[in-house]
């Protein structure tokens, strides 16, 4: 459904309509509302008075996980490991160990 037809259903701006679809990373949703514009209208919205955001750190994180090379198997053992997002924190907190370069002692 189109934005301008969900806003006239709703007697509302065609700017506070927002939508999501499924990203591969967390970080894609930022970018996802960037280029819908919720920033700026917010921005105005509320009157912050914020420079342009350009994202780059985002960006720079989509690059990493895009261009990774190598898998490690990590095994997780939980009572509730058949439900998907259960231990959805636990895996993302894995993901940003691996952006990085570590050495474990």
């Amino acid at each position: 459904m189109k934005k301008t037809k969900i806003a006239s259903f709703y007697n509302l701006s065609k700017q506070v309509i927002i939508y999501f679809k499924n990203v591969s990373s967390i970080y894609k949703i930022t970018i996802l509302l960037k280029k819908q514009g919720l920033d700026n209208y917010l921005y105005n919205k509320f009157k912050f008075n914020f420079p342009n955001t350009k994202l780059t750190k985002c960006n720079t994180i989509i690059n990493i996980e895009l261009n990774s090379k190598g898998y490690v198997n990590i095994s997780i053992l939980g009572k509730y490991t058949k439900l998907i997002d259960t231990y959805k924190s636990v895996i993302e907190a894995l993901k940003h160990v691996g952006f990085k370069k570590i050495k474990f002692m």
